[in-house]
This record gives structure tokens, C-alpha cells and sequence, in this order.
């Protein structure tokens, strides 16, 4: 059965309607373990970056940004099994290195870090639950797979692709990563949605931005079934593949995307993020149940 669904995409408002004062000049410093880490059903515990803050106003020495010798594990809480983690130089990241151990549906984990951050033994460690099973993209409901950019049908209307997906048992949250996996100068769509002008790619870092879209599809908690997301012209800028990944999310997951970045409402009120941590952490360990189809944006 199919449901409702409400989508809302990451934007960064530019502008509000109040403005609110900050003084970053007179407060100490402390010194924080900043971690980047979220572990998905199925697969090995990989990728987890531990790095640090840095005082403002000073240079910072990128040598000292990640933090490579931490005392870092991951814990199975009902199983009391303890999974220690070590630093690949290669991937900048820690990992468990043996095969023994994937991440299982509907497990409890705990993230446990020590470090020596600016000369402070610092300790933090952050708890996350993985989705239930059930969570799967129906590659064969959706499509179209391969398109024309803003395609329209015989009357007219914007053809979308859309991606129907099993729903995970009491999950809400699903987070969608859009990457143009053939983004370039010569794949840019000049005829795109906004306008923008071809040489915008040049400037910052606007060709990486524009290659990664993201999208939040949330749902009701009870909901069941088959759920369908469309995805947005808005959200390509360019011809060629690209890969749809949905995760459906836990909550660590979902606040840190919804949050740490939006910083002040529109009425000028700072707000804080949400980052799950307990003692000297900050940033994100969440968990996720993910699958992946691919489209294909043609001429």
C-alpha cells in the first residue's frame, strides 16, 4: 500500500528575518573529538573518521586534524562484544580489520573513543540503533530508469523518475544521496532550472556541490508497505548516470543531516545542533539500512 510522504530538501537559507548577535571571540577553547562515522546493515565496520576542533582565529595545522593514534572501538550492546578499531593510513579512517563482524539489522552499537586532543586526555562515546529489516528500493516498479532532461509527456507535464522502496518496519527517516557519477564542464546542463551560467563551475567548489544532491523523504512511524520518492529536476545538473542511494536512517542519522547546518530559524534564533554524543564528542555516529539503482540523464 502506498503512502503519503512529506520530502524536504537540504537548503541553506542565505537570509532571515531577524538577526541575532554572536560573540565566537571571548569564549575558551575546548578542545573536542569530532567523529564521522555511520555504520549500515550488512557491511563491515569501515569508514569511521575521528578527527578534532581547533581554536578560531589561529592557523590551523592540517597535520594535527586527524587524530591517528585513538583508543577507538565499537561495541555490540546485547551481545557485550567489543569490536576494537584500527587506523588505516590509506582511507584516513579507522576500521575493524577482521571478517568476523558485519553490522546486523535492529543491533544496538556503542562508539567508544579516547584521544589526546591539544594536550587533554579526552573520553566520548555515542550510542545508535540500526533499522530493522525490511527497508529495499523495488528496482523493477521504478523508472523511468533513463531520461531526457526535463522530459515531458503528451500533455505536456515534467516526466520525474521515481524510486519505489519497501519500507523499513517503524522507520520514518529517509535520507537520499543524488550523485552525478560523470559531472563535468562538458556534461554540465547549460538549459538547467535556475539559469545558471556554465562558469558558475569554476568558482569555489561549485562543480563538486552541484555533483552531490541530497533529499529527506519522511514518512509516517506505522506506515507500511511500498513508499515512492521522485526525484526532482532541481536536483540535476548534469548528463549522464547517476546513482540514487537511499538510507533509511536512524535518529543520530537524521538529526546530524537536518541540523548541522541549520543553525538559525527564520526569525534570527540560534538553534543547536543535535549530535548524540556524551563527553568531549561532537559530530555524528549513525546507522543506516541502504540500497542503491542508478539513472541515466540523456540529451
Amino acid at each position: 500500500m502506498k503512502k503519503a510522504l512529506l520530502i524536504i530538501f537540504f537548503i541553506v537559507l542565505l537570509a532571515g528575518c531577524g538577526k541575532v548577535p554572536v560573540d565566537v571571540g571571548n569564549g575558551d577553547y575546548e578542545p573536542k573529538i569530532v567523529v564521522d562515522a555511520y555504520i549500515i546493515a550488512g557491511q563491515p565496520l569501515q569508514d569511521i573518521r575521528i578527527t578534532r576542533n581547533f581554536p578560531l582565529n589561529q592557523d590551523i595545522d592540517l597535520t594535527t586534524y586527524y587524530i591517528t593514534d585513538a583508543d577507538a572501538s565499537v561495541t555490540d550492546v546485547a551481545a557485550k562484544k567489543t569490536y576494537k578499531l584500527v587506523f588505516n593510513p590509506l582511507a584516513m579512517s579507522y576500521e575493524y580489520p577482521s571478517t568476523d563482524m558485519v553490522v546486523e539489522y535492529g543491533k544496538t552499537y556503542r562508539l567508544d573513543v579516547d584521544a589526546n586532543v591539544a594536550g587533554k586526555a579526552l573520553s566520548t562515546s555515542s550510542t545508535t540503533t540500526v533499522p530493522p529489516e525490511g527497508f529495499a528500493i523495488d528496482q523493477n516498479q521504478s523508472g523511468p530508469l533513463e531520461l531526457k532532461y526535463r522530459a515531458k509527456n503528451e500533455n505536456g507535464d515534467l516526466v520525474q523518475s521515481k524510486v519505489y522502496f519497501n519500507l523499513s518496519p517503524g522507520i520514518d527517516s529517509y535520507l537520499t544521496a543524488i550523485t552525478a557519477l560523470e559531472a563535468s564542464e562538458e556534461t554540465f546542463i547549460e538549459a538547467n532550472a535556475f539559469g545558471f551560467p556554465k562558469d558558475m563551475l569554476s568558482e569555489d567548489n561549485h562543480l563538486a556541490e552541484l555533483s552531490h544532491q541530497n533529499m529527506w523523504t519522511q514518512t509516517r512511524s506505522d506506515a507500511e508497505g511500498l513508499a515512492k520518492m521522485e526525484i526532482e529536476w532541481f536536483t540535476i545538473w548534469f548528463y549522464g548516470r547517476y546513482r540514487i542511494t537511499i538510507y533509511a536512517a536512524d535518529k543520530n542519522f537524521t538529526d546530524f543531516a537536518l541540523t548541522h547546518r541549520m543553525v538559525q530559524d527564520m526569525d534570527g534564533n540560534l538553534l543547536e545542533p543535535k549530535f548524540h554524543f556524551e563527553g568531549d564528542g561532537t559530530g555524528v555516529f549513525g546507522s543506516a539500512v541502504a540500497d542503491t539503482i542508478y539513472v541515466t540523464i540523456i540529451k
